[in-house]
């Protein structure tokens, strides 16, 4: 046999093996893992799901639910609950408590899954303005959601808060708007906004 034939069969071999490991792999389109309700991994293919992990950082994030256009504060992974910026602590609050609310602040509703034990956790937090930044999908344009839905439905196309108060007023806060590409803006704590929360990283 000519050493061309040789080279010939051992590419043919080479590109079936390839195809049938491809084949044989399950599709995982990101670095994205669904969770279930006690934190364990579940199918890519899991048609429902509590959280999702982000093997890249580490973080674990909620996911909403019911988005149907009415609040339901009873149930603080609901999509379409809004809330006011609050942090009661003076060492992260940038000198300012924000706008405090009966169940509709951002303290009331990592407080309600924390004592819920939301997903088996009670470390639970309203993420930085760079751990949102994370999540957020650039090739998706306007009008989004500016983020990955086939892990994250029932996102909003619309400013969600993050922990970080904005630093030339106190009034402020930072927050990420997923309805564009990349746009980090800042809100009156007053204003009501949505929330995502998140856990743990590296």
């Amino acid at each position: 046999m000519k050493i061309k034939e040789l080279r010939g069969i051992i590419g043919s071999l080479t590109l079936m093996l390839f195809v049938m490991l491809t084949w044989s792999m399950p599709a995982q389109a990101s670095n994205y893992i669904k969770l279930d309700g006690s934190g364990k991994d579940l199918h890519v293919s899991a048609a429902s799901w509590a959280m999702v992990r982000d093997a890249a950082t580490g973080l674990i994030w909620e996911v909403k639910t019911n988005k149907d256009g009415i609040a339901d504060y009873s149930n603080p992974n609901d999509a379409d609950n809004t809330y006011t910026w609050y942090d009661s602590n003076p060492a992260t609050n940038g000198g300012n408590p924000g706008t405090p609310g009966n169940g509709t602040d951002t303290g009331d509703f990592i407080n309600a899954l924390n004592k819920n034990r939301f997903g088996g956790y009670s470390d639970w937090r309203i993420p930085t303005i760079k751990e949102l930044e994370s999540i957020l999908n650039d090739d998706v344009p306007h009008p989004g959601p500016t983020i990955n839905i086939t892990y994250f439905p029932n996102t909003q196309t619309s400013f969600y808060w993050s922990s970080n108060p904005y630093e030339s007023h106190k009034l402020f806060a930072w927050g990420m708007n997923f309805g564009y590409e990349d746009v980090k803006c800042k809100s009156g704590r007053c204003k009501s906004g949505y929330v995502r929360a998140v856990r743990g990283g590296r």
